[in-house]
């Protein structure tokens, strides 16, 4: 979901649970998000947000320009073949 026209956030649900709450978020790769016009708009940074669940994951996704469009949809995707969010539950 857009909170700003540069600003959203997404769940991510994890493909196994995680043995702990995850405490970080490394990227890889390039990213993009649509809006709900339709547009790809180039990810230009990425944040852990508060996660309390080992399931799901929440992020932060910044874009530059402007083109999101608060309390819209917004789906984040893979727009390289490198593109990789790693989430680690270190102890």
């Amino acid at each position: 979901m857009a909170f700003g026209n540069t600003n959203a956030g997404a769940a991510i649900q994890f493909p196994v649970t995680m043995r702990a709450t995850p405490s970080t978020l490394t990227t890889t790769g390039t990213f993009n998000a649509w809006s709900s016009t339709g547009a790809a708009l180039a990810v230009t940074a990425t944040s852990l947000n508060v996660v309390s669940n080992p399931n799901i994951g929440w992020i932060g996704i910044t874009v530059g320009g402007g083109g999101l469009v608060a309390g819209n949809a917004t789906a984040l995707y893979a727009a390289s073949t490198t593109a990789q969010l790693t989430f680690s539950a270190e102890l």
